[in-house]
C-alpha cells in the first residue's frame, strides 16, 4: 500500500508539473513604445494620430463607446486601447493596438478583422485608400490585437498590382515592428 501511495504521489506531481510547464505566459509590451517606434520608422510619411472625441464632436458620450461603434470593442474585452487614424480622409493611415483581456484576444481578432471587413466591402473611399485598405492587416500576437494600415505606396508604381505590392510593402514595416517587440 505504501509503495501504491508513492507511486501515485509521484504520478500526480509528474502530470502537474508537466501541465504548469506548458502554460505559456503572455508577454506584456508597452503599447506606447511600440506606437513610438512605429511613428518613427514612417517619419514625416506617418500622418495618423491619436483618436480623441474632439475629432467626432459630439457623436460620442465616451472613447469607450467610440471604440464600440467604430471598432466593435467593448469594454469587457480590452485591458488597453491605443488608436489612430489620419483626419484628412485622403490619408489613410490607420493604427490600432489592443491589449485585450485574458480570453478576450479572438473575440478582439473577430471585431477587428469585421471592422477590416467593412472597409473593404462596405464603404465608398478615395482610390489609393482602397489599395492601402487592400494591404491592410489584422496581426494576433498573444493577448495583443493590431489593425495595421500605414505607409504611403510608391508613386513610382504604375500598375495597380505595383501600387498594392507597394502598399504591402509599406505596411509591412509596422508588422515588422510589432513582431519585434514578440521576440
Amino acid at each position: 500500500m505504501k509503495k501504491l501511495f508513492s507511486f501515485l504521489l509521484v504520478a500526480i506531481l509528474a502530470i502537474a508539473t508537466v501541465g504548469c510547464s506548458q502554460k505559456k505566459e503572455s508577454k506584456v509590451i508597452d503599447l506606447n513604445q511600440l506606437k513610438t517606434s512605429i511613428t518613427e520608422t514612417y517619419g514625416e510619411d506617418y500622418t495618423a494620430q491619436d483618436i480623441n472625441l474632439t475629432l467626432f464632436g459630439d457623436m460620442y458620450a465616451s472613447i469607450e463607446d467610440l471604440y464600440k461603434d467604430r471598432y466593435g470593442l467593448t469594454s469587457d474585452m480590452y485591458e488597453e486601447v491605443i488608436a489612430q487614424m489620419s483626419i484628412i480622409s485622403a490619408q489613410s493611415d490607420e493604427f490600432v493596438a489592443v491589449h485585450a483581456k485574458e480570453g478576450q484576444a479572438d473575440a478582439v481578432l473577430a471585431a477587428l478583422t469585421n471592422y477590416q471587413d467593412t472597409l473593404k466591402n462596405d464603404s465608398m473611399q478615395y482610390p489609393m485608400t482602397q489599395i492601402k485598405i487592400q494591404a491592410s492587416q489584422v496581426i494576433k500576437k498573444d493577448n495583443y490585437v493590431f489593425f495595421v494600415m500605414l505607409g504611403t505606396p510608391s508613386m513610382d508604381a504604375e500598375t495597380d498590382e505595383e501600387i498594392l505590392a507597394s502598399a504591402k510593402e509599406q505596411n509591412q514595416k509596422a508588422v515588422d515592428i510589432i513582431n519585434s517587440f514578440f521576440e
